[in-house]
């Protein structure tokens, strides 16, 4: 959130955007989801975290709406207390939740600034559960320093589940090999990215190569690869959109190397599609519950690509679309998924388990979870068998273990070449 001591006036609070709303949102509903799932298992009877936000700024904004670092404490104890309340009435045991939370700004303002609104958000707190133990850090430091510093204490916790909230203020304060590391690091980890996409259209090859190639290097990336930005296509002259589309697919091809699932994806804010949100995982029910997210947030996000199965079009003069979360790209999105998943299941060998179905469906699209079922359930061409080999007839009853099969006489659709 703040990449320079005098960035915003964080004494008086900072001012907010609309972007950082929408940012705060999905922070907010994913952090909630992500609690709900984990500790809806009731023979987990304590879950152990760490939730790094690398650029936390202040904690508080000038209209009072609180920052990332309350949001992430106010969600850390809302999902505690459903929990508890849920296994209660469910005669579940009880559960325990253990978490480090490690809050870090270069901004020594902002962490002054932050351990005053933290003091006072525990102040705050009528009750203090003893199931729930959250150990707070802070640090004022460059996230890359931060970073090296702390990433030796959490191995040697053996903690596993580890989120990292990078809210930057630009795109070069956080460069890919470190995401890969965490990724690699920790055998649940996540990363939730914000990335400023406006340099990669300001700075176009043409323009000045130069400031894009620096910027390439600060990220860790191949700066040969900035020629691959251009203002033309076949001597034809992109749209604004269509740059967004171009420069999203390029740093998406660099960013699918660091995670199974990548994400990314472009927050509206008045002057355009400026800042990408982008998740890391290797967890595929991580990214199930991401795309979700992004479906309730439709009227702020968007990418550019196609809908179905393959949202990743880099191919800008055939079928590559501005891709919004609304009900209308939804729909033309179930359209598509009725001929693309019997491609996918005939290239998987005819057959495959709803489980690998969802695996391999989530690498490329964020086609949500019920639209997936329902397209594959509905299809013509395919019919979802039970593990005993009878047909399953209602999607709320699918199983993981059930299997997705190709008929042996399809009514229309082409095999793939």
């Amino acid at each position: 959130m703040v990449a320079k001591k005098d960035k915003y006036p964080w004494s008086n609070g900072a001012p907010i955007d609309d972007h950082t709303r929408t940012k705060h949102n999905i922070l907010r509903q994913y952090l909630a989801c992500y609690f709900d799932v984990r500790l809806a298992n009731p023979q987990i009877r304590e879950f152990k975290f760490a939730i790094i936000d690398g650029f936390s700024g202040g904690g508080r904004y000038e209209t009072g709406e609180p920052g990332s670092p309350l949001i992430i404490l106010e969600e850390i104890r809302r999902a505690f207390f459903r929990a508890s309340v849920r296994r209660q009435v469910n005669n579940m045991p009880a559960v325990k939740l253990t978490g480090i939370i490690m809050f870090n700004d270069a901004s020594r303002e902002a962490i002054g600034f932050l351990k005053e609104q933290i003091l006072t958000f525990e102040k705050a707190q009528d009750i203090a559960p003893e199931n729930l133990r959250i150990k707070i850090m802070m640090s004022c430091d460059t996230f890359t320093t931060f970073y090296a510093r702390v990433r030796q204490d959490l191995l040697s916790l053996r903690i596993s589940n580890i989120l990292v909230n990078l809210d930057q203020c630009g795109n070069i304060l956080v460069p890919v090999p470190i995401i890969k590391d965490i990724m690699s690091s920790f055998r649940s980890g996540e990363v939730l990215l914000t990335f400023l996409i406006q340099p990669f259209l300001t700075y176009l090859p043409h323009h000045d190569d130069k400031r894009l190639r620096r910027i390439f290097q600060s990220l860790g990336l191949d700066p040969d690869k900035a020629e691959e930005l251009a203002w033309t296509q076949d001597g034809v002259y992109l749209s604004y959109d269509e740059r967004v589309g171009r420069a999203e697919m390029l740093v998406y091809s660099e960013f699918t190397e660091c995670a199974t699932y990548v994400s990314p994806f472009a927050i509206y804010n008045p002057v355009g599609w400026k800042y990408w949100s982008v998740h890391f995982s290797n967890i595929s029910r991580a990214r199930e519950v991401y795309n979700s997210v992004l479906h309730e947030n439709s009227s702020h996000l968007a990418h550019f690509g196609r809908s179905g199965l393959q949202m990743w079009c880099s191919d800008l003069a055939t079928d590559g679309a501005l891709y919004l979360f609304d009900d209308r790209a939804r729909e033309k999105s179930r359209i598509l998924l009725t001929d693309d998943i019997p491609r996918e299941v005939e290239r998987m060998g005819g057959a495959t388990d709803i489980r690998q179905f969802l695996e391999q469906s989530y690498r490329n699209s964020v086609a949500h979870r019920e639209d997936l079922l329902e397209s594959a359930s509905g299809n013509p061409d395919l019919q979802i068998m039970t593990r005993n080999g009878n047909p399953r007839r209602s999607i709320k009853n699918i199983r993981f273990d059930d299997k997705l099969v190709l008929r042996p006489q399809r009514s229309f659709y082409l095999p793939t070449k």
